[in-house]
């Protein structure tokens, strides 16, 4: 039987020896391309996209180009780095799945993909395009709050379960134009503090706002950070910076809201090639380059410069209730905000120095 069947079993072995082949490339190459994915494989340097954004003048292309060359070079020089920090804030996650997890909008119309970034002019700009492309829902704000208008943006501009993938984000990223807003991390960071803890005006919707961010983050900081009495009646249901920064370097970025998660986590600036990255310190000029390259015949609301500007003493007196340690921690943090967008700490070193 056996001097039967070995002639059979040869010749069936050949024939699917070629698949066998394939199959065990396949798995090979397979395991290759996952480990690289996995290690969330950094791109090369940016280059803006001309076709993408005809309406840009040429002085400013070089400038945007430059910024974008810089962010290129941090990503390239720690990209080990940059890869261990994705892992801890996803673990789980494989490089296709942390990258849906950029803060992306697409208005598929106007075919452009805008990175938002809260308390980076991202209330400015999205006014200015509901204005644009929901005029009819402009009066959202007076019934119901800043939010509405978010929400609103958010449901139009999201991303189906088809789109939302690495490939097509970084393919919208290279062939159509893209923008980005970055801010100084520290100024970010008060921003968000002062505008979520505290009334900016007596509306309604700003004392619910107040609230809430109370019953989220307010109450339990109060209970874990507050060592001592404060008489000042403004901090009796709100944490006083100094109680905000020491929750925020205890807890994990993971948890981090995305008001004040870094940039580099939103927007991932070494996978995404952005067109233009935008700057709060410069945006009068980007924003013009911007709604040019979109065709949005408008501005940034005038108030934009007071909202977005903290001004030095401002900055001071807040930084100066921390320790140098508490701001080392927080520049930890932010590290990659600072190298891959070019801040600097050294004002704020000198603030916390004064305590």
């Amino acid at each position: 039987i056996w001097l039967i069947m070995f002639p059979i079993i040869f010749i069936k072995t050949l024939q699917i020896l070629p698949s066998l082949i394939f199959f065990l490339l396949l798995l090979f190459c397979g395991k290759h391309w996952f480990v690289e994915h996995q290690n969330y494989k950094i791109v090369e340097a940016g280059r803006l996209v001309d076709n993408a954004a005809p309406n840009i003048s040429d002085e400013f292309k070089d400038l945007y180009n430059e910024r974008a060359e810089h962010a290129g070079k941090v990503c390239q020089e720690y990209h080990q780095e940059i890869s261990e920090r994705y892992q801890k804030v996803w673990p789980m996650k494989n490089y296709h799945a942390v990258m849906t997890k950029a803060s992306l909008f697409i208005n598929r119309d106007a075919d452009f993909m805008w990175c938002r970034v809260p308390k980076a002019a991202s209330e400015s700009l999205t006014l200015v395009f509901i204005n644009r492309w929901f005029p009819s829902h402009w009066s959202l704000k007076n019934s119901k709050g800043f939010g509405a208008h978010e929400a609103l943006i958010r449901a139009r501009w999201h991303m189906s379960q088809d789109e939302k993938s690495a490939w097509y984000e970084r393919q919208m990223s290279q062939t159509s134009f893209s923008f980005m807003t970055s801010r100084h991390p520290l100024e970010r960071l008060l921003s968000a503090y002062r505008d979520k803890f505290f009334l900016n005006g007596d509306s309604e919707s700003e004392k619910g706002k107040v609230k809430r961010w109370y019953e989220l983050y307010g109450k339990d900081i109060l209970m874990k950070y507050r060592k001592t009495e404060v008489t000042d009646p403004l901090y009796s249901k709100a944490p006083t910076f100094r109680e905000f920064v020491e929750f925020i370097v205890d807890l994990p970025i993971i948890d981090y809201n995305y008001h004040w998660i870094p940039i580099y986590l939103l927007c991932m600036p070494c996978h995404f090639k952005y067109s233009i990255m935008a700057r709060v310190d410069t945006l009068t000029r980007d924003s013009e380059q911007i709604f040019k390259a979109i065709n949005v015949s408008d501005s940034l609301p005038r108030n934009h410069i007071t909202q977005n500007k903290t001004t030095d003493n401002t900055v001071a007196s807040y930084y100066s209730t921390i320790s140098s340690d508490l701001l080392d921690k927080l520049v930890e943090i932010y590290k990659f905000d600072f190298l891959l967008f070019n801040y600097t700490v050294d004002e704020y070193k000198q603030f916390a120095n004064n305590q």
